[in-house]
């Protein structure tokens, strides 16, 4: 089940349409961002207005407002499963992956041909600390004969954006940048999964290439989640002291995507 939250409702008939899907309150322009969001909550977008609050079928609302909620859009969605906290409210305010599991999210000839996706190396434990700890870098070190021997030449290098809490990501791939020199990207922020996917079937860069991207872990499922992995390829969250898993995906020209879940040997 998902966390029960509840806040006295401030609905109105003569406010903007909404509709209820699976248990889910929003406009009818924002239905497409409720898939598999499941009967987590009620979530209203009045204005700019964000509310929570749990609203059942056949509700006194819906009942005191006929012409309003007369028609009900309904659909059976997945359960939410093992997501923690955190990632319930980033599905609720960022979305849920746009890119059809197995499917490429990358328009035709565009994007990348391969892509590795790593969380970053080992953090010290302390808060303040934005840092790798030295299992960290003795990590990432590792990682540059690991990646070069396993998957060749990566042709460019994204890590999430660095912040005063962190800078791990961008840390965990400097070696492997120092290597090969090249310049590691850290544009997007660990929660800008589209806007990361976008770029990568926008620009000309990326086309045909192969990548290594360094993440955090509480986005990751998301990230490979909405760069067209099979559903299957990783659980929908992943372990706080996980640091071994990374996974390869292919990106193959009427084939569709393959993508596999690989262990480092360190």
């Amino acid at each position: 089940m998902g966390p029960r939250i509840k806040v006295r409702p401030r609905y109105a008939c003569s406010e903007a349409p909404s509709y209820p899907l699976g248990g889910i309150w929003q406009p009818a322009h924002d239905l497409r961002k409720t898939r598999q969001l499941g009967n987590r909550a009620g979530v209203l977008f009045a204005g700019d207005t964000r509310m929570l609050a749990s609203r059942p079928r056949n509700s006194p609302l819906e009942r005191a407002c006929p012409m309003r909620y007369g028609h009900h859009v309904r659909a059976k969605l997945g359960a939410r499963g093992t997501m923690g906290l955190l990632n319930w409210f980033k599905s609720l305010f960022f979305g849920e992956p746009t890119a059809q599991p197995g499917g490429s999210p990358f328009p035709p000839d565009a994007g990348p041909v391969r892509l590795i996706v790593l969380r970053h190396a080992e953090k010290t434990g302390d808060r303040r600390d934005r840092n790798l700890s030295p299992a960290g870098h003795e990590r990432a070190a590792r990682l540059v004969p690991y990646i070069l021997e396993s998957f060749g030449r990566p042709d460019f290098l994204i890590a999430a954006k660095s912040s005063d809490r962190s800078r791990r990501p961008v840390e965990t791939i400097e070696p492997l940048a120092a290597a090969l020199g090249l310049e590691i990207k850290s544009k997007f922020d660990d929660d800008e999964v589209d806007a990361l996917v976008a770029a990568l079937g926008e620009k000309r860069a990326y086309r045909g290439k192969f990548g290594v991207i360094s993440w955090r872990h509480s986005d990751i499922p998301r990230l490979v989640a909405t760069l067209g992995a099979p559903a299957d390829t990783l659980p929908g969250e992943w372990g706080q002291s996980d640091y071994t898993t990374l996974v390869e995906i292919n990106y193959i020209p009427g084939s569709g995507v393959t993508a596999k879940r690989l262990t480092m040997p360190f």
